[in-house]
């Protein structure tokens, strides 16, 4: 049965803020090691390619991603890149939020609204989504921990990238 509300705190931000109790704690927390997210997948398209290269350089600088994260990454990715393409038709198209669209033959011209702005919204709503959860915008960056990276025991770490 699921324990506790919505958004619960990281146990290494609780026992760094100093709020952390044992009695409330989830004994069977996973303890994931940190990746790094590496080389962008081949099923991806070049502009994806692009923006995975751009934001794995921040979320591997702020070590905050498992290897279960990278389905969510990906997404990211994917967002990002979509709203930067709808962002790029729009400025193509004169960079004016309304178009002149005709109904049906004979009758007057209408305004209505680019379609690249419903597109560039819902984006935006997912970035902001994805940001969060990555801790990458100020106010999330306080609500992530970053994860510990684990030596091994053969002492070959700082022959490893």
């Amino acid at each position: 049965m699921p324990r506790g509300g919505h958004n619960r705190k990281p146990t290494q931000l609780k026992i760094v803020s100093g709020t952390y109790r044992p009695d409330r704690a989830n004994p069977r927390e996973p303890h994931l090691r940190v990746t790094r997210i590496g080389r962008p997948p081949d099923r991806l398209t070049p502009d994806q390619r692009e923006s995975w290269r751009e934001l794995a350089l921040v979320v591997n600088a702020m070590r905050v991603a498992a290897r279960s994260d990278l389905v969510a990454f990906e997404s990211l990715v994917g967002w990002v890149t979509l709203q930067r393409q709808a962002l790029a038709s729009l400025y193509a198209g004169g960079n004016t939020s309304t178009v002149y669209a005709r109904p049906g033959p004979g009758r007057e011209r209408v305004l209505a609204r680019r379609p690249e702005l419903a597109t560039i919204s819902l984006a935006e709503e997912r970035i902001a989504y994805y940001l969060g959860r990555f801790g990458m915008t100020p106010a999330d960056r306080v609500r992530v921990a970053a994860l510990e990276e684990r030596k091994r025991p053969d002492g070959l770490d700082e022959f490893r990238e």
